[in-house]
C-alpha cells in the first residue's frame, strides 16, 4: 500500500492528526491493537484543567478549549463535555503560589476550610494537611470517547485508511520516502512517517534510527474505595494536590 503520511499509533494523537492531514492527502494510520485509544488515550482521567499542568502543556491545554466549546455542536453526534468543578488542595506553604494563580486566572476562587469541607467532607484538614484551597469553576469532564470516535469518523470520511493489529516489524528510509513492513508481512510505503506510539515512541524511533528520547510504558494504578453512607457524591468535584502529590 502506498500513502503520503503512514500514522503509527491509533490513539488521540494519532487520530486527531490523521483527521487533519487526511483533508488533504492519502493518510494511512496503523494501530498494533485490536481496538482504537488502547492504551494511555483509553485511561485518561478525561479531566480538562488549565491549571493542572504547567509550561508548554499548559498552552496547549488552552489552545484547545475553542475545540472543546464547539465541538458538541460540529464535531460529535453526543456531547463531548460534561461541567464539573476541580477542587486543588494546598499547603500553607503553597499561599505564593495560590495567590500567583489568582492573579492569573478568572475562573479560579479561593476557598477555605469550611467551604471544602462542606463539599467534600472526607478531605483531611491541619497544618501537616490541607489548609486552603482553589475551585476551578471553568473545569470540565471529556468523553473520551466521544472524542476519539469523532477523530476515527472524520478520517474515515476523508478517505483515510485506520489498520488495527497492525504491527510494525521494520522500516527503510530510501530516497522514495518510507519502507515499512508488518509482522503479517505486509508493506507499506510512505513519503512520511508519524511516530504517535506513545510510550513505545522510542521502539519506533529506534526502527528509524532516529534519537530515542527515554519513554518507557508503565503501568497505572487506581485505588477504590467505598464511599459515605447516606452521602449523595455524585456531584463532588474532582479533587488534587496543587504540589502534584
Amino acid at each position: 500500500m502506498k500513502t503520503d503520511f503512514c500514522i503509527i499509533g491509533g490513539g488521540i494523537a494519532g487520530l486527531s492528526l490523521a483527521s487533519h492531514l487526511s483533508q488533504k492527502a492519502d493518510v494511512l494510520v496503523l494501530e498494533r491493537e485490536p481496538d482504537l485509544a488502547y492504551h494511555t488515550t483509553g485511561r485518561s482521567a478525561a479531566l480538562y484543567s488549565s491549571i493542572y499542568v504547567d509550561g508548554v502543556s499548559r498552552a496547549l491545554t488552552q489552545l484547545s478549549l475553542p475545540f472543546f466549546l464547539d465541538a458538541n455542536s460540529r464535531f460529535s453526534q453526543q456531547p463531548l463535555t460534561s461541567p464539573i468543578g476541580c477542587i486543588f488542595t494546598a499547603r500553607d506553604g503553597d499561599r505564593q503560589q495560590v495567590e500567583k494563580l489568582l492573579r492569573a486566572d478568572t475562573g479560579l476562587e479561593p476557598l477555605g476550610i469550611e467551604e471544602m469541607r462542606q463539599r467534600i467532607p472526607i478531605l483531611k484538614f491541619g497544618e501537616q494537611s490541607i489548609q486552603l484551597g482553589l475551585l476551578e469553576k471553568n473545569a470540565f469532564k471529556i468523553d473520551v470517547a466521544a472524542m476519539v470516535e469523532g477523530y476515527r469518523r472524520d478520517t474515515l470520511h476523508n478517505k483515510g485508511v485506520i489498520k488495527r493489529n497492525a504491527n510494525v516489524a521494520s522500516m527503510r528510509h530510501s530516497s522514495q520516502g518510507w519502507n515499512i513492513e508488518l509482522t503479517n508481512a505486509e508493506q507499506v510505503q510512505a513519503r512520511r512517517i508519524v511516530n504517535a506510539s506513545g510510550a513505545w515512541g522510542d521502539v519506533i524511533a529506534g526502527m528509524a534510527g532516529v534519537r530515542t528520547v527515554n519513554l518507557k510504558p508503565l503501568r497505572r494504578t487506581i485505588i477504590t474505595f467505598d464511599g459515605l453512607k447516606g452521602v449523595d457524591m455524585s456531584n463532588w468535584p474532582a479533587v488534587g494536590g496543587l504540589a502534584g502529590g
